[in-house]
């Protein structure tokens, strides 16, 4: 039986002489694939299977439950871009793509489909904030962003914390994060174009940290 699948590649692993072994995030969460061929230098699909590229595998179901699906297909729907400013951005997409536990990834996937449109266009860390969001979320990680998470005020909101689930008033944290870092973490569950619109270079980078320091603790 045949179907097809979006996913981003992983992970490659070489077999035999010319095949390989494909991990890969799916709709469907994480799946391996038999690739037959694919390391030959005249294989169509050779291209189209490198590191966090967005593809669609068409591919074929064995009537065997222990044999893993066979690529009949693979095409390129958006590839990720090959730059030397993008590595450290790949290394953590591949580190907590590889982490994830929910088996529903679409709305991470269709999230990464609009955002590999904006590499490269010095907004790299706004975009893996965005993305590393979304992650949070099909995980089940929804952040509070209407009010204090504690006692739900709306007003004197000083800070944001990821393991208390969101921002918290004065009356609950002791820590003053500042107008502008509230500010961005707000729209970062907004559109992507709002989150760009008011968060500025420090603010990406704090929020970067923060997001990977508490996703390295709860994925694992």
């Amino acid at each position: 039986m045949e179907f097809q699948l979006k996913a981003i590649i992983l992970k490659k692993t070489n077999i035999n002489e010319y095949d390989e072994i494909l991990e890969v995030l799916s709709e469907q969460g994480h799946l391996q694939v038999f690739c037959p061929s694919t390391r030959k230098p005249t294989s169509k699909n050779k291209l189209s299977l490198l590191p966090l590229n967005l593809v669609s595998l068409e591919l074929i179901k064995s009537k065997y439950a222990t044999l893993k699906p066979r690529l009949k297909r693979a095409t390129t729907i958006k590839a990720f871009l090959v730059k030397s400013n993008l590595i450290n951005m790949a290394n953590d997409l591949l580190y907590f793509f590889s982490k994830i536990k929910d088996t529903d990834s679409l709305i991470l996937l269709d999230c990464y489909e609009e955002q590999l449109d904006n590499l490269d266009k010095n907004k790299d860390t706004k975009v893996l904030d965005f993305i590393l969001f979304r992650l949070l979320m099909i995980e089940g990680i929804d952040p509070k962003t209407d009010g204090c998470v504690e006692c739900g005020r709306l007003d004197r909101l000083v800070d944001f914390q990821f393991h208390k689930g969101g921002f918290l008033c004065s009356d609950h944290s002791d820590k003053l994060l500042g107008k502008s870092n509230l500010e961005a973490l707000f729209y970062l569950s907004q559109s992507f174009s709002d989150f760009d619109l008011h968060c500025g270079f420090e603010e990406a980078h704090l929020i970067k940290r923060m997001i990977i320091q508490y996703l390295s603790e709860v994925l694992y």
